[in-house]
């Protein structure tokens, strides 16, 4: 049995667990749970944003 390589976050650079849930990053990275929500909520206003402007 192979080591799995470890990963962190891209974003908040905390260690991710090989069961942890996580989201594609920008480039080859991986977001945990908590800042995939951030990047997603922030993303999300700035199109309403750029709708009602």
């Amino acid at each position: 049995m192979t080591a799995q390589p470890e990963r962190a976050c891209t974003t908040c650079h905390e260690q991710l667990d090989p069961g942890d849930i996580t989201w594609p990053g920008k480039g080859d990275g991986h977001l945990c749970q908590d800042c995939w929500e951030i990047e997603s909520d922030r993303e999300w206003w700035e199109m309403v944003e750029a709708i009602y402007a």
